[in-house]
């Protein structure tokens, strides 16, 4: 599934913290979160076919604006790299967007890329 490869490919920053939608509430910085916003559908004549597209989010948070864009270029390199077997092998639309919490005083960068997946259903 989408979120196993996202684990395994990511596993490497962040200390591998690496979570879907949020991070638990006392999550050391750096982190990474993502989560699939959309796709496009890929449907042929017998109906809905194996590979899927997930246009997913992934947002880091670090202690400055500086950490912050290091690990998102770190994301960028692995989740666009296409040399190894199983990579994501993932296409950005569009380029980082910088982000700052004012309350907790976080730095933070956004990023959206299309995956490409096979669909397996756990057991």
């Amino acid at each position: 599934m989408l979120e196993e490869a996202v684990f395994s490919a990511l596993s490497v920053l962040a200390d591998g913290r690496v979570y879907p939608d949020e991070a638990p509430e006392s999550t050391q910085r750096p982190f990474i979160t993502f989560q699939v916003v959309g796709g496009r559908p890929n449907v042929v004549m017998a109906g809905p076919a194996a590979a899927r597209n997930a246009r997913v989010q992934f947002n880091v948070w670090a202690e400055t604006r500086l950490g912050a864009t290091a690990l998102m270029e770190q994301l960028r390199v692995i989740v666009c790299d296409r040399s190894a077997a199983g990579a994501l092998r993932g296409t950005p639309l569009g380029e980082p967007v910088s982000l700052h919490e004012d309350d907790t005083n976080w730095y933070g960068s956004r990023m959206d890329f299309s995956l490409w997946y096979s669909l397996r259903v756990p057991d």
